[in-house]
């Protein structure tokens, strides 16, 4: 019914009963048995190790065998097979060197030191300790160990190159100089650091000599004089483990015999140029000569020059036995462009006396590199608004010569021809010189050159393209702006009364197609009867009935979104006309001299019609055209004039038969017709002139009777006036 444990029960005993399952009549029989169910263990517990992590800081002087932790490993497995720890051990076998286990008991074990630990060697342990059962399958369980190790001072400093200097000898002149240094010593300690740190002590001498505790150089405190003392013996003592951490101090001692010489009588060399300032071109070749040095001792002594500290030179300088100093190394300004240190000369003897001289070398650049972009390419997009004056891009370039060979300036040299933008000569700024017009223009493409300034010998080259972004500047426009159109009188629905030819430099110049608004503002009461199609054609929608003529005034709006234009149309509806323009006069009789000059007035025909808002137009028409070129007629007033002078002078009278017509503006067109007969007679027969030939009059319909409403004035045609005239009003609307 439930899962077994040996751990928690070993047996079970049960008691079975058996008896029929049937009833029947008669007595019962009922057997029964003890069954003993023994457990098995297995090795199903997993053995425990305490305590599990153990962190510890030991020093590395403790002694051997020292107990560093004990550990308890125990298993609840009940058989002793299950239950008994057979191993403990390391996680790697190298700390077997260091450590070991030590087993008190079957569940007690001690971690121990099995050899001296080095903190110089290693400051830090990782110890795994794994306990296991004899079980299967075999179970462990494990614990670390985290060990830091201390340091303690535990070498004395030791003096010499290899730790076993203990007494040094030197010598020393007797005017050498209070504070020259004398000698140098040096100890080690292979303790870490702090532990490690020497200071330097000095002992002996009287006071002559001192010594830097950091650094172990001997130097002299006060004069010297050999015929007093030409012997010190100092003991100089090295003590380590600068900390205050309760470790042992370590000294070691160490003795330096100076020996005083009597000053030297002699004479120090000289060197000439005592100084040298040197211009060197980058490009120099190797072995140039630079300058020359000379050496000179009073004393007659050997002389050797060199160069004994050549840190900021980095070996490109060279010294030859006679004195030349010689390029050794190529330069390169753009890396260093000044050099400076020491040529020294110097007598051979065992304490040389030397002199120096101080080399300081200038590296002049030549123009060696192209000016280079940082951009193969610049791109930039500005609204064709943009203000003129304004940053668009900058482009930049660097040269890698030094001074003014580096110095870099910049020019457009091509896709500027009308001067549109301006660059920086110095700084590579490109702005707007000019307003921009995206429909002049969309797009430009420069050409800039960077050029090296002093000479603009070496040039380099990028490109830079300016995109200019439409904005809706331009408001549509039409040709024409005002239209006159006449509507036919049998226009049917549908008609196109005018196409508008609209268009706007915006959508235009974008390439694609016009996307303009039409739209009818005004049309005099009429715009039930007329439609605007996107396209821009204005159409009938239904016949308009008059019976005069009616001209309608009709505004429509273009749009492109935002700026619009207006476009008027007068439109002509001509009337359905039923009357007959009538003349006046049945006909028209006058005459005229041969002699009169062109544009005479010659005589006047009128006609009425009945229609209402009618407008007649007079023509002339003869059966003989060269009759109908004499004369003309106004179409507006029906006057006839000369139209040029006659060509000779006549023998007999000759008469013009004339035909006047006179048409209405309705639909169908009326007309009728009239005789103008003209006689043209002698100019020496007495023919009366009167001048002026025609008047336009205008008077106010509330004149007053006998008001003067014009003055003729009669003449014969040969000039003359008198009284002796006769005039009278025979044509014209005087009813």
């Amino acid at each position: 019914r439930s899962a077994l444990d040996r751990e928690m029960r070993g047996s079970y005993v049960l008691n079975i009963t058996a008896s029929p399952v049937v009833p029947f009549n008669g007595p019962v029989s009922i057997s029964s048995t003890l069954v003993t169910v023994n457990v098995q263990d297995e090795n199903d517990v997993q053995p425990q190790i305490t305590p599990r992590v153990t962190v510890l800081s030991v020093n590395e002087s403790i002694p051997i065998g020292t107990v560093l932790q004990s550990f308890i490993c125990t298993d609840g497995d009940v058989s002793t097979s299950n239950s008994s720890v057979t191993s403990v051990t390391f996680s790697t076998a190298s700390l077997s060197s260091l450590f070991a286990l030590r087993a008190q008991n079957k569940s007690h074990v001690d971690l121990y030191l099995r050899t001296s630990l080095d903190y110089e060697n290693s400051t830090f342990h990782g110890i795994v300790v794994t306990c296991r059962d004899a079980g299967t399958p075999q179970m462990s369980s494990t614990a670390a160990v985290s060990l830091t190790v201390t340091a303690v001072n535990e070498h004395p400093p030791q003096f010499g190159p290899e730790f076993t200097s203990t007494l040094y000898n030197t010598t020393v002149y007797e005017n050498a100089t209070v504070g020259s240094e004398v000698l140098v010593v040096s100890a080690m300690d292979p303790d870490s650091i702090g532990h490690g740190s020497i200071i330097y002590g000095l002992s002996g001498g009287n006071g002559k000599f001192t010594i830097d505790t950091g650094t172990g150089s001997i130097r002299l405190a006060s004069l010297l004089d050999a015929s007093l003392q030409n012997y010190y013996v100092l003991t100089v003592t090295a003590m380590d483990n600068t900390l205050s951490d309760g470790s042992t101090t370590y000294t070691t001692n160490a003795l330096v015999g100076i020996i005083v010489l009597e000053a030297r009588q002699d004479h120090a060399p000289i060197l000439t140029p005592s100084s040298v300032v040197l211009n060197v071109l980058e490009n120099a070749t190797l072995g140039t000569p630079l300058t020359r040095f000379m050496c000179t001792d009073g004393d007659g002594d050997t002389t050797r020059l060199r160069i004994p500290q050549q840190v900021d030179g980095m070996g490109r300088f060279n010294l030859t036995a006679d004195g030349q100093l010689l390029l050794a190394h190529s330069l390169d300004v753009e890396a260093k462009d000044t050099y400076s240190f020491i040529v020294e000369c110097s007598d051979q003897r065992s304490n040389p006396l030397i002199d120096t001289s101080v080399v300081s070398v200038t590296v002049l650049p030549v123009n060696e590199h192209l000016p280079l972009f940082n951009s193969s390419q610049y791109s930039a997009r500005v609204p064709e608004d943009f203000a003129v004056g304004l940053e668009i891009v900058s482009v930049f370039a660097s040269d890698d010569d030094e001074g003014d060979h580096g110095r870099i300036a910049y020019e457009i040299s091509a896709g500027d021809s009308d001067g549109q933008f301006s660059i920086d000569v110095a700084q590579g700024v490109i702005r707007l010189a000019k307003t921009l017009d995206f429909e002049s223009q969309q797009q430009y493409t420069l050409t800039v050159v960077a050029y090296e300034a002093l000479a603009r010998t070496r040039r380099n080259s990028t490109s830079v393209m300016i995109q200019v972004i439409d904005i809706n500047d331009n408001a549509p426009t039409c040709t024409p702006s005002v239209y006159r159109q006449t509507l036919p009188v049998n226009a049917t629905l549908g008609y196109t009364v005018a196409a508008l030819n609209c268009t706007d430099a915006d959508l235009a110049a974008m390439g694609g197609m016009l996307n303009l608004k039409y739209s009818v503002a005004a049309a005099d009461g009429q715009s039930a009867n007329f439609n605007i199609t996107t396209d821009g054609k204005l159409q009938l929608l239904r016949p308009i009935a008059t019976t005069t003529i009616q001209i309608i005034t009709i505004h429509v709006n273009i749009s492109d979104g935002e700026m619009q234009t207006r476009v008027v149309l007068f439109i002509t509806v001509p009337g359905l006309a039923d009357s007959t323009p009538m003349f006046l006069q049945p006909v028209y009789i006058t005459n005229v001299s041969d002699i009169v000059p062109a544009d005479i007035f010659i005589t006047q025909v009128q006609a009425r019609d009945a229609d209402p808002g009618q407008v007649i137009t007079y023509s002339l028409s003869s059966l003989n055209p060269t009759d109908v070129q004499l004369f003309t007629i106004n179409p507006s007033d029906g006057v006839i004039t000369l139209a040029r002078k006659f060509n000779t002078s006549l023998s007999t009278p000759r008469v013009y038969t004339l035909m006047a017509v006179v048409r209405d503006n309705g639909f169908p067109v009326r007309s009728s017709t009239v005789s103008v007969v003209i006689t043209v007679y002698r100019g020496d027969e007495q023919q009366v002139i009167a001048r002026p030939s025609s008047s336009r009059i205008t008077i106010s319909e509330d004149a007053q009777l006998n008001t003067l409403v014009a003055s003729v004035m009669c003449i014969d045609d040969r000039g003359l006036q008198d009284g002796n005239f006769f005039a009278n009003l025979t044509s014209g609307n005087i009813f």
